[in-house]
């Protein structure tokens, strides 16, 4: 134990049971601490930061806009290209030129923090400055561009980027232009400390997809597939209505059962689009606790949305034989609900069809043969945890040759108990598991995986799956199955990737999947408690299936097929592989394309001798296309299918069923096999199979149906089965003894022999039968195979770890520290590591870093929180990372974190010390000091693991003292991380000699220092006041740090306002628009001799037209702050010169000087304008929503001052498709709705979905004159907030493409108007609404004049959406006219107006399901407005209903102002609601008022302006965002 110091040493033997300690002299170990001390002697080489290289199924977290990027990168040259681009890294790369030049389009990545000094990348295309580029765009600004050289071989560029470190960034990849040479190509993006990074060179060159003797069909456009291969559609979504299909199965019967999904991003979601939920979903533990994250979540994301569409299962049949379908029918639905995933695997056997859907394994039959699902049954449930991302479903089903159903499900996770009361958590991993066909036994097979598509198995038994990439450079897995093999993957990892700033990590960190290169085939890198993969091959796996003997077989022989999607057809296809023996395990033999041009999802052989093939056709969610293909050989032969029309398996007697044992069709062989299995009358036969030389796939069946026989219990197969181990061939002998394990056998004493067998696999099934069995007197055989095996092949290792736990204890295994052999000891400690126990301590101290390592990935990874105090002593041995003790990054940050984890002095000190420690890496120094940021507050992420983890706050005065007696340590740790020692000493009020006015100043001045630290130096520096503290504030008012030189000038007006002035003029002349805004702001605070003049003079300039535009709004807001006369008369004497005849001319000085970043956030979130209720602004179904127009590209349609009229007057000009307005028809008719298009002749006017009319203008009385929806603006944002979303909307210059949905209008006469009319009439509503339609108050009510006046000026805020005379609007709102909710109790329309409304409502009988609740529109209104405006309703449009008065709105706020407190109050469902039939309000007028308790949603906050913004904010009542464009306000924003 020589690498352990004194105390860690005590500590071990503390907790260890007393042993003798074997210190080995070891040469090798010499030698290679000898090597690493050369290496460390010599320069350290570049350090490269991959940020992306785009070998994966999509573009994980960039934005994409346009069409010109397709769905995904590529691996070839999109059509339309003329020549080859050439150049590029790995094997995928991103190309605009996606249908050649034309297509336009943007990728732009997540924001990140600049952390290197370089940053490179591959380049080629189109020369357009601007317009075909790489930009960089540095805290929301053009810094950084490269264009193509109007070639297609890419070139490296690499940008310095020292004097940007620490700023955030985005990179955008661009194309907008249209013409010749519109194209840009990019590739490998890596950040790097040297100005020459390192570029893979390509792996794949496009030549080899011609290799695999692909050719092209007409079949489908770009479709290649095996030479003499004869492509035909089977069924189309125009033909058959095949829709989004995920997987399919054909059945004895030739019936093509599909699996369709319609919820995929409908139902189905991601927590890319959800991140306020992140927190609570990697915390999810069962299935449960989704249930409960959804209803917490349902303001955002109402319930139905998730309930609306149900996933489908479709059959298609080819009745006449010609190989088309002709016969489509909905199998099964309603899988519809709050937790159901994606339709994803589908299996049909023995009549029966196996449906894989989150939450459930269905098993679903047709009884009666109508082709309708009459008998469901959910085999298992719990599975589908989280969310994770979409897609990570359950997959599809394999018959198994041990008769059991295998499926695959990915890291949504499982947590679930099996009929025989067993349980399985696994909530933040994939896995394989199996099951007997009646749903019994299901069991755990395979664990950490992220994404397995598929399994199948080939004809000697072999279980292969394909694991998807995780989109970090990472590609994806050819995966071998193992009983017990973890594979690597947790949720976790992606939690570091791809949400690392919501986890609470500002930069994005290292992880264990890509940093030990867990992803790899086997390498140095890698943990041993993982079972590498065979392969990296694919990027978006799905479909997989194997030869099965007949049948096609062009190309593919003996060979696995696995579709690989990436989101469109160009860059998708199906590869093939072989496999061959490897050690223990497996590898890939050969691959390459075998179908390739098609968004190809699932492939499976029909009996028919056809291959089916399903397509998507292209995209990443359900849409209204997909097909289904076959591929088949021009002479066929005789089939599968003629034999099972003929044959029945159930009947058959026990010597046909013997024949088809040694079937060429791989599935006849295994039904017989599992028929005669289950027959007492098989066990002669499968006993003769088993023993006969002449087929060999026949002798493997007949241990199989042995092995199951044996399984179930029968002894006599077992004996059968151990009389068959001794064979020469290793193969049988690896079958038999794989067979065994699952014996009933007592004692492992048969197997003993093998675990010296000369064959590597055979070892390791016997190892792997010897732990199921649990014989603890073959521990002395398993240890002697362990060290024969002594490392090097992962595959034995594992079985040995499974032999070791199956069948010692936990004692017994830590024994073995003191065992000769390091493969024994590495054994011994993963084996402790899947005990969780903690005795695995004992193994830190190994001379053997692989040991050693493996037992802190064991404490730490597997969070053995009782080991954690000696894993964090560990930080004390002196010789960690020296050469007599190296430590990879990933090791070092394991120990750091875990002494971070726990909460006292010592460890503390412990991570001070780690920050200083010059012997570690600079990057884990700094996360040291990282979370001595947050020691008191600990985010609820482990930091180091992307787990849900919380620890407790952590007592402020433990860090004041140790900091207090250790700030030394950090203050001289070195440039690096000085900044950060120092503002944890001005945190915590730490005083040092370190923090003198000298160090302080050397600080100041040092550019290389963050301006976050620098001002904190100068705040610092100027508390003790030192004699050159002007001279410092002087020149730090000049910096070029905009952090130091505000707070320069802050402090120094603060301290001596006449000496900062001539600073304050200069930055009112600086080019930084950021510091002349932030000078006017600090000119407010001045004393008035100082401020007077400066305010007074820009004023002028203001009104003479000579003002700064950028600046203007934060002059007129300081202005307005101030008292002084002349301030006031110079403000008066602007405000005059404004035209009055110009509603926006107030606004002007909001046309410049925003920041787009900001702009996106309000647009993002501001409670009151809820702008992304409306609003989308990118394609497709993205966030945001659809009752506004799409604002991708508006800054191409609009300049500033358009964009600044749009959200003031937004009646003013109206989008197509977007007005609303009541068309007056000459007969004396009118009709309401949206106008959402308008000829010289005529217009459509969109009435509700199934009514739009096409009215010519000659038939109206008046020209209709449309509305917005919208409201204005100006009395919801401040001036300050509106200068912000025009800077965000001019940025937006992408163009949209998409069309507008297809409609068809119907002809709207004057005849056609009064025959509706008169239909509308005989269906009138309930009895106590109806009214004159014509009335406007009620004839039985009295209601005063002045009130209807006032409510009818509040409800110019609602007919946006509800119309001008109630009707409702289509997609928007529901109508108030003749409602019986309006005329019903008016607590409910008071609970709705203080409150707001979520979910589905039924109006007359009709149901109406929004995108979006309606706001709480009265919330902070007068309650005679409230009042008024619903006393206008309930007497308008055709209602008659008593008044509603202030004192029933006042009432109502007293009943409930517990709820009405919160912040915002929840929003009420229909269920909240008091029946408007059954429950009407009191012969007194005054509401009954309900206390029962309503659901807590979040606050949506105010606005923080002077005047009532909530009663004009822009609201969805359901839907749409309401408002009146009506309103012509000239009212003035007091800031404004």
């Amino acid at each position: 134990m020589r690498f352990l110091n004194l105390e860690t040493l005590h500590a071990i033997l503390a907790y260890s049971k007393p042993r003798a300690i074997i210190l080995r002299p070891r040469p090798l170990l010499l030698m290679r601490n000898l090597l690493l001390l050369v290496f460390l002697v010599l320069p350290a080489g570049a350090t490269d930061l991959i940020f992306d290289t785009f070998e994966s199924d999509g573009f994980g977290e960039w934005l994409v806009e346009g069409d010109a990027f397709g769905k995904a990168p590529t691996a070839v040259t999109p059509q339309g290209v003329n020549g080859k681009i050439t150049g590029y890294s790995g094997q995928y790369f991103v190309s605009s030129a996606h249908d050649g030049d034309e297509p336009t389009g943007s990728l732009t990545s997540p924001e990140f923090k600049i952390s290197q000094p370089f940053l490179g990348f591959l380049i080629a295309g189109g020369g357009h400055k601007g317009k075909t580029a790489v930009q960089l765009l540095i805290e929301d600004k053009i810094t950084f561009e490269a264009t193509g050289q109007n070639d297609l071989k890419m070139q490296k560029v690499v940008w310095p980027l020292k004097d940007h470190q620490g700023k955030q960034a985005r990179i955008r990849i661009i194309d907008t232009e249209p013409g010749g040479w519109g194209i840009i190509n990019a590739d490998h993006f890596v950040f790097s400390d040297n100005q020459k990074p390192f570029f893979p060179k390509p792996k794949y060159r496009q030549s080899k997809a011609n290799k695999d003797g692909l050719v092209s069909t007409d079949v489908l456009p770009g479709l290649t597939i095996p030479e003499g291969a004869v492509a035909k559609l089977f069924a189309t979504n125009q033909t058959l209505g095949v829709y989004s299909p995920t997987a399919l199965t054909v059945d004895e019967k030739g019936r093509v059962f599909l699996a369709e999904t319609h919820r995929f991003r409908f139902g189905v979601e991601d927590n890319r689009s959800h991140l306020y939920w992140l927190m609570d979903d990697i915390s999810a533990q069962t299935t449960d606790d989704r249930i409960a994250m959804h209803e917490k979540w349902q303001e955002k994301l109402p319930l139905e949305k998730l309930t609306t569409v149900s996933e489908k299962i479709r059959v298609l049949i080819d009745t006449d034989s010609d190989g088309v379908a002709d016969t489509s029918e909905i199998f099964a639905e309603k899988f519809d609900d709050l937790l159901d995933g994606t339709a994803a695997g589908i299996m049909a056997f023995e009549g029966k069809i196996y449906f894989a859907c989150i939450p459930n394994i269905w098993m679903i039959e047709d009884v009666d043969g109508d082709l309708k699902s009459d008998k469901r049954e959910v085999l298992q449930d719990g599975f589908g945890v989280r969310v994770s991302f979409s897609g990570h479903d359950l997959n599809g089903f394999a018959l198994g040759p041990d008769g059991r159903l295998y499926t695959t499900i990915g890291d949504r996770g499982f947590s679930f108990t099996t009929k025989e009361g067993l349980e399985y958590k696994y909530p933040n991993q994939g896995a394989i598991l199996r099951f007997e066909p009646d749903g019994s036994k299901m069991e755990v097979v395979h664990t950490g995986l992220r994404n397995p598509k598929e399994i199948a198995f080939d004809q000697f038994g072999t279980g292969i799956t394909v694991d998807n990439n995780s989109d970090q450079g990472d590609r994806a897995r050819v995966v071998f199955m193992l009983e017990g093999a973890d594979s690597g993957w947790r949720m976790g990892h992606q939690v570091l990737h791809s949400f690392h700033e919501t986890a609470g990590i500002p930069n994005r960190p290292i992880n264990q999947w890509m940093q030990e290169k867990m992803w790899e085939p086997k390498n140095d890198s890698q943990p041993g408690h993982i079972v590498p993969p065979m392969l990296n091959l694919t990027s978006g796996p799905s479909g997989l299936a194997f030869y099965p003997g007949t049948g096609f077989g062009l190309g593919c022989k003996n060979q696995f097929l696995i579709c690989d999607y990436k989101g469109g057809a160009a860059a998708s296809g199906i590869w093939k592989f072989s496999i061959k023996d490897e050690g223990a395990g497996f590898a890939v033999d050969n691959s390459g394309k075998f179908n390739w041009g098609v968004a190809a999802t699932d492939i499976e052989w029909g009996y028919d001798g056809k291959l089916y093939v399903s397509d998507f056709v292209s995209g990443w969610q359900s849409h209204n296309a997909g097909r289904v293909y076959t591929l088949e050989e021009q002479n066929p032969g005789k089939t599968v299918a003629e034999f099972l029309a003929e044959f029945d398996f159930a009947t058959a007697t026990p010597r046909s069923l013997s024949g088809l044992l040694g079937h060429a069709d791989q599935r006849i062989r295994l039904r017989a096999q599992l028929q005669l299995a289950s027959l007492p009358e098989g066990l002669p036969i499968l006993t003769a199979a088993s023993n006969q030389k002449i087929n060999y796939l026949e002798r493997l069946h007949g241990i199989w149906g042995l092995g199951i026989m044996a399984r179930k219990g029968n002894t006599m197969a077992a004996n059968i089965l151990a009389r068959q181990l001794p064979n020469d061939d290793p193969r049988i002998r690896a079958q038999v003894t794989q067979a065994l394990g699952e014996a009933p056998l007592e004692t492992a004493d048969i197997l003993l022999p093998v675990l010296t067998d000369g064959s590597p696999r055979v070892r390791a099934l016997a190892a792997i039968a010897v732990g199921r069995i649990g014989d603890s007197a073959a521990l002395p055989s398993i240890l002697e195979m362990i060290q024969f095996n002594g490392n090097n092949d992962p595959v034995l290792r594992h079985s040995g770890v499974m032999a070791l736990v199956g069948i010692a204890n936990e004692q017994e295994i830590a024994n073995l520290i003191s065992h000769e052999s390091e493969a024994v000891r590495h054994a011994a400690v993963i084996a402790l590591r899947r005990k969780g126990s903690p005795k695995v301590i004992s193994f830190l101290g190994d001379t053997s870093l692989q040991v050693s390592n493996d037992a802190i990935r064991a404490i730490h990874d597997t969070q053995i929180e009782k080991a954690r105090p000696v894993l964090a002593a560990f930080l004390d041995d002196e010789s960690i990372g020296t050469p007599q003790r190296p430590v990879s990054r990933m090791i070092l940050r394991r120990l750091i974190h875990t002494a971070y984890r726990i909460p006292n002095e010592q460890n503390l000190l412990r991570v001070i010390k780690a920050a200083v420690n010059p012997l570690f890496p600079i990057e884990e120094r700094k996360e040291a000091m990282r979370l001595l940021s947050m020691w008191e507050n600990p985010h609820v992420v482990d930091q180091s693991l992307g787990y849900h983890s919380p620890l407790s706050p952590r007592d402020p005065a433990i860090m004041m003292k140790v900091l207090g007696e250790h700030i030394s340590l950090l203050l001289d740790g070195g440039q690096e991380i000085f900044g950060d020692a120092m503002k944890l000493a001005l945190r915590y009020g730490i005083q040092h000699e370190g923090l003198d006015s000298g160090s302080l100043t050397r600080i100041i001045r040092d550019h290389q220092t963050d301006g976050k630290t620098r001002a904190g130096a100068l705040d610092l520096f100027l508390k003790s006041n030192p004699e050159n503290a002007e001279e410092i504030l002087s020149e730090a008012a000049r910096s070029k740090n905009e952090e130091l030189a505000a707070k320069a000038l802050q402090l120094g007006s603060e301290r001596n306002p006449a000496s900062t002035l001539a600073a304050l003029k200069g930055a009112l002349k600086s080019d930084r628009i950021s510091m002349r805004q932030m000078a006017w702001g600090i000119i407010g605070e001045l004393p008035s001799e100082h401020a007077v003049p400066l305010i007074r003079e820009g004023l002028l300039d203001l009104r003479d037209g000579k003002g700064n535009r950028a600046t203007g709004l934060d002059l007129l807001i300081t202005a307005r702050k101030r008292e002084e006369k002349s301030i006031k008369s110079a403000l008066s004497d602007y405000e005059a010169s404004l035209p009055k005849d110009d509603p926006l001319a107030v606004w002007q000085t909001s046309l410049a000087g925003g920041d787009a970043s900001r702009g996106f956030k309000v647009f993002q979130t501001h409670a009151a304008a809820q702008c992304m209720r409306c609003h989308r602004h990118e394609p497709g179904h993205s966030e945001g929503g659809e009752a506004g127009p799409n604002l991708m590209g508006v800054a191409l349609r609009q300049d500033a001052n358009g964009l600044l009229e749009s959200l003031i007057l937004p009646h003013a000009k109206i989008a197509d498709g977007f007005g609303v307005a009541e068309v007056k028809l000459k007969n004396g008719k009118s009709k309401s709705g949206t106008i959402i298009a308008s000829t010289g002749e005529h217009l459509d006017l969109k009435e509700s979905e199934s009514a739009i009319w096409r009215i010519n203008f000659s038939d109206l009385a008046e020209t209709p004159q449309p509305v917005s929806a919208m409201p204005a603006m100006g009395q919801i944002l401040t001036p300050y907030q509106t200068r912000d979303v025009i800077a965000w909307l001019s940025t937006l210059t992408k163009p949209n493409s998409e069309k507008p949905a297809p409609y068809e209008a119907k002809e709207l006469s004057l005849a056609d108007s009064k025959k509706i009319d008169e239909k509308e009439k005989r269906n009138e509503g309930p009895a106590h609404l109806k009214t004159q339609t014509d009335q406007t108050v009620s004839e039985n009510n009295e209601i005063d004049p002045a009130v209807m006046e006032l409510g009818k000026a509040q409800y110019n805020l609602c007919l946006g959406c509800h119309g001008p005379t109630g009707q409702g609007m289509p997609n928007v709102g529901p109508p108030l006219a003749k409602s019986e909710w309006v005329a019903g109790p008016v607590e409910n329309l008071i609970g709705i107006q203080l409150r707001g409304l979520q979910g589905a409502i039924t109006v007359n009988g009709q149901d109406y399901q929004f995108a979006a609740p309606m706001v709480a529109m009265g919330a902070g209104q007068p309650d005679e407005n409230i009042a008024a405006v619903l006393t206008y309703i309930r007497n308008s449009f055709g209602n008659s209903a008593s008044a509603v008065t202030p004192e029933m709105v006042a009432n109502y706020k007293e009943i409930n102002k517990e709820v009405l407190s919160k912040a915002p109050p929840p929003m009420l469902n229909v269920k909240d609601l008091i029946d408007p039939f059954t429950k009407p309000i009191g012969v007194d007028g005054t509401p009954v008022i309900s206390d029962a308790p309503a659901p807590t949603i979040p606050e949506i906050p105010s606005t923080g302006l002077g005047v009532s913004t909530t009663g004009m904010s822009i609201f969805l009542l359901i839907a749409g965002l309401t408002g009146v464009g009506l309103l012509r306000m000239k009212t003035v924003n007091k800031e404004g």
